[in-house]
């Protein structure tokens, strides 16, 4: 099953001119990580799209304080749901969890072994509910005979392990409304948080244009922090596969509070052939020499309203939608130079 998370994206915050992710449950910054991108597009899932109050979720619990002891006691679950307060009639601290969340990053595949591993620390926690999740896709099981926390899981215990095929938590709003919330790009890092209002309202309705689900384009997480160009640029962006050599990524990003930038990045032959930044606060002020081009041997500066008809202030959904034919167009003119 494709993952629920995949089209989320996680908080971010700056700190000193630096981007962190957000933790909604913990609100504490953490550092940006694989499998931490992970844990963080689930949550958003549970919180945004599946409703599930804050109140009831847990990130990197210790499982000594549910009866493990030894080593067992000294790791973390990724993410624990509890019941809802009102539903079980139990207080806060009594509660036991009902559905225990394991994450990996994107690039390790679900198995045996992870399965193995979520259901080790079940042993101790007991919950009914079990969740694997990479990113890209999920597993989810019911467990029937598992033991309570204050009781826990020995080898003589019958316990039944289910796959089931729909989610314990189901979708209660749609992916357009989320992402029509105020400052929800600005929020996540596509965005800087401190441009001007106007600017920002702008492209807030570009970011949702830009989005939307098209089949052709796949979105990634790119880490582009060792790179010879403009800073860190990691983020998600959008592939689309132009041909058996080649492969265009097209991304926004803050790198900090008061910079966005519009990155567009070809790949041949699997090696960086040529980027494209253009510094948007710069082409909203008028400024010519807005982007920059990097190419293996060279460096330069251009406009980019001279080969993309993008203006500022500006909807154009059809530019928007043909923004990878309007930069596959500009790269080829720039490689075959």
């Amino acid at each position: 099953m494709q993952a629920l998370c995949a089209q989320h994206f996680p908080l971010v915050v700056f700190r000193s001119g630096s981007r962190f992710l957000w933790n909604p449950v913990t609100r504490k910054s953490v550092s940006n990580q694989p499998e931490e991108r992970v844990r963080l597009q689930v949550l958003e899932y549970l919180i945004e799209e599946a409703g599930i109050s804050r109140g009831r979720i847990s990130t990197e619990r210790s499982l000594g304080r549910h009866g493990a002891k030894g080593e067992a006691g000294r790791q973390r679950t990724d993410i624990l749901v509890f019941p809802n307060l009102v539903q079980s009639g139990t207080d806060r601290e009594s509660r036991n969890p009902e559905t225990l969340i394991e994450c990996k990053a994107r690039s390790v595949s679900l198995s045996d072994s992870t399965a193995m591993q979520i259901a080790r620390y079940n042993q101790a926690l007991g919950t009914p509910q079990l969740w694997l999740c990479n990113g890209h896709h999920d597993f989810w099981f019911q467990v029937s005979g598992a033991s309570l926390p204050d009781s826990p899981l020995n080898s003589s215990q019958m316990v039944s392990v289910e796959p089931i095929s729909s989610p314990f938590y189901p979708s209660v709003k749609s992916i357009s409304e989320i992402r029509r919330q105020e400052e929800y790009w600005g929020q996540r890092g596509f965005i800087a948080p401190e441009s001007p209002t106007a600017f920002r309202s702008w492209l807030e309705n570009v970011q949702r244009l830009f989005w939307e689900e098209v089949e052709e384009l796949k979105t990634s997480y790119l880490d582009l922090s060792r790179n010879p160009w403009q800073g860190d640029l990691s983020h998600y962006y959008r592939i689309a596969h132009l041909d058996e050599e080649s492969d265009l990524a097209i991304g926004f990003v803050a790198t900090d509070e008061h910079t966005t930038w519009l990155v567009a990045l070809m790949n041949k032959h699997q090696s960086n052939a040529g980027m494209i930044v253009t510094h948007l606060e710069a082409l909203a002020e008028g400024k010519a020499d807005n982007t920059t081009i990097y190419t293996v041997n060279d460096k330069k500066t251009a406009n980019l309203t001279d080969h993309i008809p993008l203006q500022p202030f500006k909807i154009h959904p059809m530019i928007l939608s043909n923004l990878p034919g309007f930069f596959e167009s500009w790269f080829r003119q720039i490689l075959t130079v």
